[in-house]
Formats: structure tokens, sequence, C-alpha cells
């Protein structure tokens, strides 16, 4: 028994304990902080994605955990579309499960980790 178990025994609602009504007002203040750096990442990524559609280069994100891949739509279409898949992986960086459908197939986007499904 810790000096915190009181706290929470003492009221029976679990969400009322002082504990809890700070973990929440510091949950919401940080939650927006987290929000605003989600939202510069995402307009960051978008802009990586323009790239690498405009140049036909597929890339690795290293911005999550899964470090997903990502393929530009047109890659297929691109000059680049012509080099061996292995190639392309192992030069770009990129990997995953279904990679090499989407380097060959007429559409891409985002590869994600095994983990997801």
């Amino acid at each position: 028994m810790n000096e915190f178990d009181n706290e929470v025994e003492e009221n029976d609602d679990p969400y009322e304990s002082p504990l809890a009504k700070e973990f929440e007002q510091v949950c919401k203040d940080a939650k927006e902080q987290i929000n605003a750096k989600l939202e510069e990442a995402h307009a960051a990524l978008e802009q990586a994605e323009k790239i690498a559609d405009q140049y036909g280069v597929p890339f690795r994100s290293h911005i999550s955990p899964l470090s997903n891949s990502y393929v530009p739509t047109n890659f297929s279409e691109s000059k680049f579309g012509k080099l061996d898949k292995e190639v392309v992986c192992e030069i770009a960086g990129v990997w995953g499960e279904y990679i090499r459908e989407l380097l060959g197939g007429n559409y891409g986007g985002w590869i994600h980790s095994a983990v997801c499904y």
C-alpha cells in the first residue's frame, strides 16, 4: 500500500478522487500541446508526400515507432517503376508486408506495419 491508495479508497467514485481530478487537468493541458504538435507534424508529412509524389521516390517515416513507408501513387508509372523492386526497397529504405505490391501497382500510399493488422 502506498500513500496514494488511501485517496482512491476513501472516495467511492474513482473518477472523483483528487488524484484523478489532477490527472484530468494535466491530461487536458498536455493533450492541447500534443495536438498542436501533431497538427504541425501532419502538415509536414503532407508536404513530404507531395515531394515524394513529385519525384516518384518512396520514403520511410521515422515519425512514429512503426516507421511506416510511403509509396507515391504514380510510382509504377514513373521511370523508377522499371527498377527491380528489391533495389528500390534497399536504396529508399522502405519495406513492409505489401510494399512490392504497391511499387508494382497503379496505386500507392502508406504501408502500415504488420503489427497494425
